[in-house]
């Protein structure tokens, strides 16, 4: 009787090995096909940052007065230079980035910002988040005012100081007023 629980008892601890090889085979092939879909990640990463980053540093290097050529290199960059200055034409994307437009779209506009008129040609729906606001004046009566309104300020700056007060005043009043509190900038 001996024997054959000392059988019985081999039999079940490799049949426990089997069960405990299986178990860390499927981990395995978990393990490496989480580590090849984050590799693969990784390369469409790479590859895309290397690509806007040789759009980015070609576009820098011929500065352009394109509203199309500053709106490519402010969607890519995210920020413009000090020298650059926002023109009729201009438009900002927001809520579609770089990286869903490149992967996206036909081989022949990879690298390119969707065209203002492409964008116009969408239909408006209730699950679209994709928002643009454009710079025109000839269409913004708003945006003309406002210019005005600068431009007649700018008759009585005898400074620096004066020039950078009335302006932040001139925006601070145009986009809502100030604020007293620091619980009304919703800060702490």
């Amino acid at each position: 009787m001996y024997s054959s629980g000392g059988a019985e008892a081999e039999s079940e601890s490799e049949s426990e090995r089997n069960r405990m090889g299986d178990d860390k085979e499927e981990q395995g092939s978990s393990f490496k096909s989480w580590a090849k879909q984050t590799e693969e990640s990784y390369q469409l990463q790479l590859a895309l940052a290397l690509r806007l980053s040789s759009h980015s540093a070609s576009s820098s290097d011929h500065p352009s007065s394109s509203a199309q050529t500053l709106t490519h290199r402010f969607w890519v960059d995210g920020c413009l230079q000090y020298s650059d200055k926002i023109i009729d034409g201009f438009y900002l994307i927001h809520g579609m980035d770089v990286y869903t437009w490149t992967i996206s779209t036909d081989l022949q506009n990879v690298g390119m910002i969707p065209s203002f008129e492409s964008l116009m040609s969408i239909e408006p729906s209730d699950d679209l988040s994709i928002l643009v606001v454009a710079v025109d004046k000839s269409r913004d009566p708003g945006l003309r005012e406002l210019q005005n309104r600068v431009a007649s300020l700018s008759n009585n700056w005898i400074t620096t100081k004066d020039a950078t007060d009335q302006l932040a005043n001139l925006v601070c009043n145009r986009m809502g007023g100030g604020s007293l509190t620091e619980e009304n900038l919703g800060v702490g």
